[in-house]
C-alpha cells in the first residue's frame, strides 16, 4: 500500500500531467469527422472484451465467483495507464483519452438508469436431506428478505429468507457482519461459490 502511494501514485501523475502537456483541442475535433475509430474501440471495450472474458473462463471451467470477476473486470472501461501506454507506444493519445471518457460515461450511466443488484453471500456448502444452505455472508441483510441465485449453470432464482441461523445454531433476525458463517433454508439445489445476491422486484 505504502509504495503504491509512494512509488506508483507520483509517478503516474507525472505521465498523466505530460500527456495532458502533449495533447491539444484540434486532436478532438478530428473525431466529429472519423467516427468509426471510435465506435470501433467501444464495441471492443463494451462487447468484445467482456465475450472473450467469458469464453476464456468458461474454457477454464473456472468457479462461478471467479467467473463473474473475470468478466467485471474486462467490462471495466480503460483507465488512466492505458492513456500513458499510448503516449509511451507513441500511438493516438487522443483516441485513447476519448475512450476511456466515453466507455466510462456510458458505463455510469448504464448502472445508474439499470437496476443494481448487490452481493449478499456466497454459498460454501448445501444439504440436500435438510435443504439447508451454508452461506458465508458478503453484506446485511435481513429475515424476510428477498435474495436471488446467480450460478452460470442455473436460471437466476429468486427466494424469500424465512429464517437464518449462525455458527453457534442461534437463529437470527438479521447479518450485519462480512465473512459470517450462517445457514438459511433454500429449497433451490445450489452448489459450492454461487452467489446469492439481491432480488428486485419487478414493479
Amino acid at each position: 500500500m505504502n509504495a503504491t502511494i509512494f512509488i506508483v501514485i507520483p509517478i503516474l501523475t507525472l505521465l498523466m500531467f505530460e500527456l495532458g502537456l502533449n495533447l491539444k483541442v484540434e486532436d478532438f475535433k478530428l473525431f466529429k469527422y472519423r467516427p468509426k475509430p471510435v465506435l470501433a474501440g467501444l464495441i471492443g471495450q463494451i462487447v468484445v472484451l467482456p465475450a472473450l472474458a467469458w469464453l476464456i473462463g468458461w474454457a477454464l471451467h473456472l468457479e462461478p465467483v471467479f467467473l463473474i470477476g473475470f468478466v467485471l473486470i474486462a467490462c471495466c472501461p480503460g483507465g488512466s495507464s492505458s492513456n500513458v501506454f499510448s503516449m509511451i507506444a507513441k500511438g493516438d493519445v487522443a483516441l485513447s483519452v476519448s475512450l476511456t471518457a466515453c466507455s466510462s460515461i456510458i458505463y455510469h450511466e448504464e448502472i445508474k438508469s439499470g437496476s443494481t443488484h448487490e452481493i449478499l453471500a456466497k454459498v460454501i456448502d448445501y444439504d440436500e436431506e435438510t435443504k439447508i444452505a451454508t452461506i458465508e455472508s458478503r453484506n446485511a441483510f435481513d429475515v424476510g428478505d428477498y435474495m436471488e441465485i446467480l450460478s452460470p449453470i442455473t436460471e437466476n432464482v429468486p427466494f424469500r429468507i424465512e429464517w437464518i441461523e449462525n455458527e453457534n445454531g442461534e437463529r437470527v433476525d438479521k447479518s450485519r457482519n462480512p465473512m459470517d458463517i450462517l445457514r438459511i433454508p433454500l429449497e433451490h439445489k445450489v452448489r459450492k461459490e454461487d452467489i446469492l445476491r439481491t432480488y428486485r422486484k419487478e414493479e
